[in-house]
C-alpha cells in the first residue's frame, strides 16, 4: 500500500469518525431539548392538576361563604372559581391527549367536576329559601360529598405524571451515559487514527530522508564513478588513437613507399585498411562527444535559432561549395535552451538532411516550428532518401544505421546525441519519413518563449529562400 493510500485511509477514517461523532452530539442535543419539554410538560400538567383542585376548594369556599353570611360578594369569586375549574379540566384534556391513560382519569374527573359544580349551584339557590337554619347543615354536609374521589382521581394523575417524569429522566440518564461513552470511544478511536497518520507521515519522512542519504551517497559515488569514466575516456582515447594514427601512417607510407612493389589489389587492402582505421577514429571521438554531452552542465538562454540554423546552413554548403541545396529557414524562431547544445542538434539533423539529400536532384532543406499539444515543435525536413517507417523505433540508438555505410557514409552517434539533448531539455524528439521521399525529425523543449509568439496559422512560415 502507498503512502498516499495509507494518509488518506487514516485521515479519512477519523473524519468520518469525527463526523459521526457530530451527527451523534447533534442528535443528542434535540434529544435534551425534547427531554426538556417533557419535563416542562409534566410540571405544567402537574400544575394544572394542582390548580383544578385549588379551584374547585375555591369555588366550595366561597359558596359556603355566601351561604353563611348570604353577601353577594362571594357569588363572582365563586363563579370565577367554578369557570376556572372548567378551563382547568379543558386544558388537561388537551395535555394529555396523547396519553391514554390520564384520558381515562379525566373521563372520570370531568363528571364529577360536573356534579360538585351542579351541588354548589343548588345551594346557592336553596339559599335564597325562607329558613337559614336548615340551609347550614345542608351546606355543611355538601362540601364533604364528591371531593375525596376528586381529590384520589386528581392525586392519582399526578403520581402517573411523576412516573413518566422519572421514566423520561432515568431514559434520559441512560441515553446520556451511553452517549458519553460513545464520545469517550470515538474520540480515541479519532485520536488513534490520527495517530496512525502521524506514524504514516513519520515512516515517510524517515524513509525519505534515507533516500535522500542514499541518493546523495550514490550521487557521490556517480561523481566519482563520472570522474573515473572521464579519465578512462580520455586514456581510452589517447591509448586507442596512437595505434589507429600508426596503423593509418604505416598504410600511407607503404603505398607510397612500396607503390611499385604493390599491385592493384594490394593498394585496396592498404586503402581499406586506412579508411576503417579513420573510420574508428572517428567513432571514438563521436564516443567521447556522446559522453561528455551527458555529463557536461547546461546553460540555458534566449537563442536565435533560425539565425543558428542559417549559420549551420553556411557551413554545410562551404564543405560541399559544389552542391546546390535550397534552405529554407522560418524567420523568428526563439527558444530558451543551451546554444552550445542546441547548435550540436542542429548540425546532426541538418548534416544528416544534407548527407541524405545528395543523391536527389533540387534538394531542399526546411527549418520551422508547429503546434505539437499547445507546445511548440521544431522540424527539420528534407526531400532525400528518407526511411522505412517502421524502423523509426531504432533511429535514436547508438550506431545505428538505416542506410549502408557505402550508401551514405556515418557512425549512426547523431541521432543518440540530438536524443540525449532533447531529453536533458524536458522535451522530445520523433521522426516521421516515407522511404524515397525525405523526412522530418521534430523535436520540442521544455521552455520556449516562442510558444507565446506563434504566428495566426499555428505553423511555420518559410521566407527568404536561398540557392547556392
Amino acid at each position: 500500500m502507498s503512502f498516499k493510500q495509507k494518509l488518506v485511509i487514516a485521515f479519512g477514517t477519523a473524519l468520518v469518525i469525527l463526523l459521526w461523532i457530530g451527527v451523534l452530539t447533534f442528535r443528542r442535543t434535540l434529544q435534551e431539548d425534547e427531554d426538556q419539554k417533557w419535563v416542562s410538560h409534566t410540571h405544567l400538567v402537574t400544575e394544572k392538576l394542582d390548580a383544578a383542585l385549588a379551584d374547585l376548594v375555591d369555588a366550595e369556599t366561597n359558596q359556603r361563604g355566601y351561604l353563611i353570611t348570604g353577601e353577594d360578594s362571594y357569588l363572582n369569586p365563586y363563579r370565577s372559581a367554578a369557570n376556572a375549574v372548567y378551563e382547568d379540566a379543558h386544558t388537561l384534556r388537551k395535555l394529555t391527549a396523547d396519553n391514554p391513560t390520564q384520558q381515562r382519569s379525566l373521563d372520570e374527573i370531568e363528571p364529577l367536576i360536573a356534579l360538585k359544580l351542579a351541588e354548589l349551584d343548588d345551594r346557592i339557590k336553596i339559599r335564597n329559601m325562607p329558613g337559614l337554619g336548615a340551609v347550614i347543615p345542608t351546606a355543611i354536609d355538601a362540601g364533604t360529598r364528591y371531593m375525596e374521589h376528586l381529590r384520589t382521581l386528581i392525586s392519582k394523575m399526578r403520581l402517573e405524571e411523576q412516573r413518566l417524569l422519572s421514566q423520561r429522566m432515568e431514559a434520559a440518564q441512560v441515553s446520556s451515559r451511553n452517549m458519553k461513552k460513545v464520545l469517550i470511544l470515538g474520540n480515541i478511536l479519532a485520536l488513534v487514527f490520527l495517530m496512525s497518520a502521524g506514524l504514516v507521515i513519520r515512516e515517510e519522512m524517515d524513509k525519505r530522508k534515507r533516500s535522500e542519504e542514499t541518493l546523495r551517497l550514490s550521487e557521490d559515488d556517480l561523481e566519482a564513478a563520472n570522474k573515473e569514466l572521464e579519465a578512462f575516456c580520455y586514456s581510452v582515447s589517447h591509448d586507442l588513437r596512437t595505434p589507429l594514427r600508426g596503423i593509418d601512417g604505416f598504410s600511407q607510407a607503404l603505398l607510397e613507399d612500396y607503390e611499385n612493389q604493390l599491385d592493384s589489389q594490394g593498394k585496396e587492402y592498404l586503402q581499406r585498411v586506412r579508411m576503417n582505421a579513420q573510420r574508428m577514429a572517428t567513432l571514438i571521438d563521436d564516443l567521447l562527444n556522446l559522453s561528455r554531452i551527458t555529463r557536461s552542465e547546461m546553460r540555458r538562454e534566449t537563442v536565435d535559432l533560425s539565425l543558428m540554423a542559417e549559420s549551420v546552413a553556411i557551413d554545410l554548403r562551404n564543405q560541399e561549395p559544389e552542391r546546390r541545396v535550397v534552405f529554407a529557414v522560418a524567420p523568428g524562431l526563439r527558444t530558451e535552451a543551451d546554444p552550445r547544445l542546441l547548435r550540436i542538434v542542429l548540425e546532426n539533423l541538418l548534416g544528416n538532411s544534407w548527407k541524405f539529400t545528395s543523391k536527389r536532384e533540387g534538394a531542399e532543406i526546411q527549418v520551422g516550428r508547429i503546434q505539437d499539444n499547445g507546445r511548440s515543435a521544431y522540424f527539420v525536413r528534407d526531400n532525400g532518401a528518407g526511411f522505412d517507417p517502421k524502423y523509426s523505433s531504432k533511429l535514436f540508438g547508438a550506431f545505428q544505421r538505416l542506410h549502408g555505410i557505402t550508401e551514405f557514409p556515418g557512425t549512426g552517434i547523431g541521432l543518440a546525441t540530438v536524443q540525449r539533448i532533447i531529453h536533458r531539455h524536458g522535451g522530445r524528439v520523433w521522426a516521421d519519413a516515407e522511404l524515397n521521399r525525405g523526412a522530418t525529425f521534430y523535436f520540442t523543449l521544455q521552455l520556449s518563449i516562442s510558444d507565446e509568439e506563434e504566428s495566426n496559422e499555428g505553423q511555420s512560415h518559410f521566407a527568404g529562400r536561398r540557392q547556392s
